[in-house]
């Protein structure tokens, strides 16, 4: 069985919206009856949901007489009741509904809600345990005392928290009185920290110390340097950070050439900072002739090296593929350069023969080789080398250097050309050798060429090398 004390006013608080706060208990205005014990039960809800008030210091309820005109109350008016709860609590949902649970929990006495019976303005905020503490209001509206019918209460009397007009005159001064009409003219002063300056005539005043000037001006005066505060700071390195117009990481200070200084905004990342005299700061920002876009160091045997979306026709038209240190398993595989999309599921490699239309051509040693796409028929890839195994880098290290030329239109072709050196070893006999490699991947399929992959033949692995990718213009 339920005792109860106090009248029940339970409230909900939503935060994200306007509305008039509701009494959950009777879906209506609050309101109680004068004269009576009275609990607030305050829950702080979003989406209808109850929020987290882990940061909330304390939870505060007052209530306000209307202005004449009925209007919600000014923020000087007195409050007529108000209370606090700082034993806040974290709720659920479930909690909330069913009543056994709530944010804060406010009580009144009969004696403090002893007000005269009409309509008030009742305000709820919070006060959040940040530094420095914040005030969020959480509801605000009309709330009604009813007249309780038998019941007499009289408001509290007021504190005497005041001074009448004859203690008023002994303690403080009058409104048009002369300060130096004082009879202890100095002990008054130094009370108030007005220092010697207070007593001097206007016309002949002598400084010294310290002196804080927040509004006028002074004249006929030497100006401050730097180092003693002349821009609002004591040391030079505060007053210059105080002056300097520089507001983001990367900024430049420079001069327009007419004696102002300029902020020379951080340009993009890869960017280059460039003389241009007709730019007001002298100097800007432009996108380097050419730029690394990627790299990959292989140090495990791996089946391809792939640089994926890696073409931009809004930046570069031109690319060169650097291949240093290059070794495979088995030594004399062959490699390959095939391209790519990324519009294309599951797998991005362009794999139709028929596009891929290519030359070779080896000299190792004395002895040079040839081989075209009609000498073996089409192959899904560029080769770069020959196809028979004595014109290949064999266990010697294989070094390229591949342009590559892609507008990034869908349709048009993208040609490579590649230029190989290396060294091929049988046993002790070692041979320089050199080749040069170009095709056409014709596109017929008009799509957008954005991806490349380096692989060698079939079964076989890149076991090293470093693998860069630069745009070039």
């Amino acid at each position: 069985m339920i005792t109860p004390q106090y009248f029940p006013i339970r409230i909900a608080a939503l935060i994200d919206s306007f509305d008039q706060p509701q009494d959950v208990y009777r879906h209506m205005t609050p309101q109680f009856w004068r004269c009576n014990d009275i609990e607030f039960q305050i829950g702080v809800l979003r989406d209808n949901q109850p929020i987290d008030i882990t940061n909330f210091q304390a939870i505060h309820l007052a209530i306000k007489a209307l202005q004449a005109d009925g209007s919600p109350p000014s923020g000087q008016q007195a409050n007529l009741m108000i209370g606090s709860d700082s034993n806040l609590q974290n709720i659920s949902l479930t909690d909330w509904k069913n009543g056994n649970q709530q944010h804060a929990t406010i009580r009144f006495s009969a004696e403090e809600s002893a007000i005269a019976a009409g309509n008030y303005w009742m305000s709820i905020w919070a006060m959040t345990s940040d530094e420095p503490s914040k005030i969020l209001t959480l509801t605000a509206g009309h709330i009604r005392v009813l007249e309780n019918g038998g019941l007499s209460l009289s408001a509290p009397e007021p504190q005497a928290l005041y001074y009448d007009a004859e203690t008023c005159d002994a303690r403080y001064l009058s409104q048009n009185t002369d300060i130096n009409t004082l009879v202890d003219f100095d002990t008054f002063r130094e009370s108030l920290d007005l220092g010697t300056m207070a007593g001097q005539d206007a016309d002949d005043v002598s400084i010294s110390g310290h002196v804080d000037i927040t509004s006028g001006s002074i004249e006929q005066i030497t100006a401050l340097s730097v180092a003693n505060g002349g821009t609002g700071a004591s040391t030079a390195s505060a007053a210059f950070q105080n002056l300097s117009p520089l507001t983001t990481k990367g900024d430049l200070l420079t001069s327009d050439g007419s004696s102002n200084d300029q902020r020379l905004p951080l340009g993009t990342q890869g960017q280059v900072l460039t003389v241009n005299i007709s730019k007001t700061q002298g100097l800007e920002w432009l996108s380097h002739p050419w730029q690394i876009i990627a790299q990959h160091t292989v140090t495990e045997s791996c089946d391809g090296v792939d640089f994926i979306e890696v073409f931009d026709a809004s930046k570069f038209r031109h690319y060169k593929l650097s291949i240093q240190n290059n070794t495979r398993s088995p030594v004399d595989a062959q490699m390959w350069l095939m391209l790519g999309t990324s519009e294309q599921e599951p797998s991005p490699w362009l794999t139709t023969a028929a596009n891929y239309r290519w030359q070779t051509f080896d000299i190792r040693g004395k002895t040079t080789r040839a081989e075209s796409t009609a000498d073996i028929g089409e192959c899904p890839y560029f080769p770069l080398g020959n196809s028979t195994v004595s014109y290949r880098s064999s266990g010697g290290l294989f070094h390229l250097n591949i342009d590559i030329w892609n507008d990034g239109i869908a349709g048009h072709s993208v040609a490579v050309a590649a230029i190989a050196h290396y060294i091929w070893l049988s046993g002790n006999t070692q041979d320089s050798g050199m080749g040069h490699y170009w095709g056409t991947y014709l596109n017929s399929g008009s799509t957008t060429v954005d991806s490349l992959r380096l692989q060698c033949a079939s079964n076989n692995y890149i076991t090293g090398g470093i693998y860069s990718l630069y745009g070039i213009e």
